[in-house]
C-alpha cells in the first residue's frame, strides 16, 4: 500500500528552502559592503570673478563713504517745566475802600499851596502909571530908545503898539506886540520898541479893592524923526 504524502510536510519543506536563500543574499550582500572601496570626495573649486583692490583704493572708498554719510541729528534736549509756586492769598482789603456813594470833598484841599495863579486886570480902579507921569515916560523912552539907524537914512518913521503887565511891585513883565499889529512897522522898530520897554524904570501899580493888583497896560511907542 502506498504511503501518501501530507501537505504540512511540503509546506515546512519550501519554508526551509526559502530561509536557506533568505540567508545566502545576506552572505552576499555583507561581504559586498566590506570589499566596497571609498572614493574621496572631489571638491569644486569656486573661482571668485571679485577684483581685488589695494589698500589705497579701499580707504579711498571709506573716506567717500564717510563724506557721503548723512549728518547725525542733534541730540534731543529735554527741558524740564519749571514748577511755578503756588500764589500767596491776598489780603481782603474791601472793608478799607470808600461806599458807593462817598464823594469827596476837595474843596479844602488846595487851601495851603503856596503858588497861585493870580488874575490879571485888564481895568482897575487905579490904572498903574509910570513915575512922574505918561510925559515923562515918553521922555525917558526917546533917550533910551535908539532909532533904527537904516530907517532914519531913509527917513522912515512908524508907530509901534505894544502890551505888557505892571506887577503888583511895578515892573514890567510879558513885553509883546499887540495882536494884528506886526506888520505896521518893520523888524527894526518892533524889536527897539520891545527893547526899550523891558529897560523901563518901575511904575506905581494899579490898585483894586484897596489891593495891589497885576494890571495889563497897552501903549504906543513913536518913532519920529525931529523936524517932521
Amino acid at each position: 500500500m502506498e504511503e501518501k504524502k501530507s501537505k504540512k510536510a511540503n509546506v515546512e519543506r519550501l519554508l526551509s528552502m526559502w530561509r536557506e536563500a533568505g540567508l545566502l543574499v545576506s552572505l552576499l550582500i555583507l561581504v559586498a559592503a566590506f570589499t566596497w572601496s571609498q572614493k574621496e570626495p572631489q571638491l569644486l573649486k569656486l573661482e571668485s570673478n571679485l577684483d581685488i583692490f589695494d589698500d589705497e583704493e579701499i580707504a579711498d572708498i571709506t573716506q567717500e563713504q564717510e563724506r557721503r554719510r548723512p549728518p547725525e541729528p542733534p541730540p534731543v534736549i529735554k527741558i524740564e517745566e519749571e514748577e511755578l509756586p503756588e500764589p500767596e492769598p491776598q489780603p481782603d482789603l474791601s472793608d478799607l475802600l470808600p461806599d458807593e456813594d462817598y464823594i469827596p470833598n476837595l474843596e479844602d484841599e488846595f487851601d495851603d499851596l503856596e503858588v497861585k495863579v493870580e488874575k490879571i486886570f485888564t481895568s482897575v480902579e487905579q490904572m498903574p502909571e509910570p513915575e512922574g507921569g505918561i510925559q515923562a515916560f515918553y521922555a525917558w523912552l526917546g533917550k533910551n530908545i535908539k532909532y533904527p539907524q537904516a530907517a532914519k537914512e531913509m527917513g522912515l518913521e512908524c508907530n509901534v503898539f505894544v502890551k505888557f503887565v505892571v506887577e503888583k511891585d511895578g515892573s514890567i513883565s510879558g513885553v509883546q506886540l499887540q495882536e494884528g499889529t506886526e506888520e505896521l512897522c518893520n523888524d527894526a522898530f518892533n524889536q527897539a520898541a520891545i527893547e526899550g520897554i523891558r529897560r523901563a524904570p518901575k511904575w506905581k501899580p494899579g490898585r483894586q479893592a484897596g489891593a495891589t493888583v497885576r494890571v495889563y497896560y497897552r501903549m504906543p511907542v513913536f518913532f519920529k524923526l525931529s523936524g517932521n
